[in-house]
């Protein structure tokens, strides 16, 4: 996308856009505009951290508690935050915006809410990942239709169990 920047202010306009400097008549420094003067922090947030927040419906559903009173506890953690931020948080599909971790933990903290705890119920628990040569892959596929497995991970599976077999005989 095309732009411009204010000569006098340092605003960045969209293309044909008129800076609100001149009609203000007090423009701001160049320096107090640019994008090196934002602060750019990067934010460390967990997976169940984004997980809880995408489901704040379900849990503030849980807690039965008013949204005002949800806001209230985030607003010590976030001063500016408020009942119409909430709402935008728990219909992220509509505006875009999720809570922070921080305010996710609040919440949980202060009602209660019992932390998500990701069950394992796989029987295979641990993940091999490898790379191979075009030559192996289609003799692995050759095995896997000669035994009639019907994943690549149900014939490696049943591969490394053959193979332990044999060498604990």
């Amino acid at each position: 996308m095309k732009y411009t920047v204010c000569e006098k202010c340092g605003a960045f306009l969209d293309f044909g856009e008129i800076c609100d400097c001149e009609k203000n008549g007090a423009a701001p420094s160049a320096k107090e505009t640019t994008p090196e003067s934002v602060p750019t922090e990067k934010i460390p947030h967990s997976t169940d951290y984004v997980k809880a927040a995408l489901d704040l419906a379900n849990v503030l559903r849980g807690t039965k508690a008013q949204y005002k009173d949800v806001a209230e506890t985030v607003k010590e953690t976030f001063p500016k935050f408020n009942r119409q931020l909430l709402t935008a948080c728990v219909n992220w599909q509509n505006y875009g915006v999720i809570l922070h971790p921080d305010g996710v933990a609040a919440i949980y903290d202060a009602y209660d809410v019992p932390r998500m705890a990701k069950k394992e119920h796989r029987t295979l628990d641990r993940r091999i990942t490898f790379r191979c040569s075009s030559a192996n892959y289609a003799r692995i596929e050759q095995g896997m239709a000669k035994t009639g497995a019907n994943t690549l991970q149900e014939f490696v599976a049943a591969a490394v169990s053959a193979y332990i077999k044999e060498i604990e005989k």
